[in-house]
């Protein structure tokens, strides 16, 4: 994964090199408001939860989640 993955705007972190941000992704409808919520995975920034919207995926509201929560999704 490329390092400049971090650098759309609204997305928290550094860009790093041995981030490999985005390397695991999910989508789920984590709040139950009728959108999936896109759920990516990084070693250095940290996990992000970015949510969904009737107008696609928004770096609005971004939240820290654990890479358990994400990882579990793929069962």
């Amino acid at each position: 994964m490329k390092p400049e993955t971090r650098s759309v705007a609204g997305i928290p972190g550094g860009i790093s090199e041995f981030d490999y941000f985005g390397t695991t992704v999910r989508l789920r409808d984590g709040n139950r408001d009728g959108y999936a919520d896109l759920y990516v995975v990084g070693r250095m920034g940290g996990n992000l939860r970015l949510l969904g919207s009737k107008a696609g995926i928004t770096t609005a509201g971004i939240t820290t989640v654990d890479w358990a929560t994400i990882e579990g999704m793929g069962q």
